[in-house]
């Protein structure tokens, strides 16, 4: 599965992003929603969209809903 993890909190994103590499999936990380949204766009002309997106709701300056 390929995986996008969206969280502003260093350990959060770390956590989420190592515990699905041990389950052997693709993750990309990203702490903020712009590169989020940059990320998953691209993704979507890529041959490699993302499976799911896991966001942080509340980010300075903006909404983790995109």
């Amino acid at each position: 599965m390929h995986i996008l993890v969206v969280d502003d909190e260093d350990l959060s994103l770390f956590c989420f992003a190592e515990l699905f590499k041990r389950m052997e999936h693709q993750v990309k990380s990203v702490n903020n929603a712009k590169d989020a949204e940059q990320m998953f766009l691209n993704s979507l002309t890529s041959q490699k969209p993302y499976n799911l997106i896991l966001s942080d709701i509340i980010m300075p300056g903006t909404s983790g809903l995109i």
